[in-house]
């Protein structure tokens, strides 16, 4: 014979508890899903004032070319001290940038939705003293011409 209670948890307990592992669970899926998508990052086209996409063309023993275009509404300009090659002993300024588009003083204007292709100099050294590995190249502190930073996708490159 029973008493007549009935042992387990309260409906609004159970509710509440299938509501917690449902979105625990869209939130882990969500957070996988993101990771496969963000892990083929080297041709995202990224949105905002003053947006940059770098794709990668080639790299050698001189330097990382690659195709910048402006996906912005104002123009940018980079030069070489806008672009980092980082990896875990640090962070290294490249050593120079080249390119047709590239002008004397060492600027590249770039308009918006014009692409310009340049090569991106291997730093001269690192903390570690010669360069090996995988780097990420970024660019880091640029402003388009109405003063917005500049967003930009990194690119994983390997020192020949």
């Amino acid at each position: 014979m029973t008493n007549g209670k009935r042992k387990g948890i309260s409906p609004i307990i159970a509710t509440v508890l299938l509501i917690a592992i449902t979105i625990a669970a869209g939130l882990a899926i969500y957070g996988w899903v993101s990771g496969l998508i963000s892990s083929g990052t080297a041709n995202t086209k990224l949105v905002g004032t003053g947006s940059v996409t770098m794709t990668l063309v080639s790299v050698n023993s001189a330097g990382v070319t690659v195709t910048i275009t402006d996906e912005g509404a104002n123009s940018v300009t980079l030069t070489a001290s806008n672009f980092y090659f980082v990896n875990s002993t640090g962070s290294f300024p490249a050593n120079g940038i080249k390119g047709s588009t590239v002008s004397t003083s060492g600027t590249v204007k770039i308009s918006p939705g014009t692409p310009a292709i340049i090569t991106i100099a291997w730093p001269t050294s690192t903390s570690a003293g010669t360069l090996t590995g995988t780097y990420t190249l970024e660019i880091v502190g640029a402003q388009d011409s109405a003063g917005n930073a500049v967003i930009a996708n990194s690119i994983s490159v390997t020192y020949p």
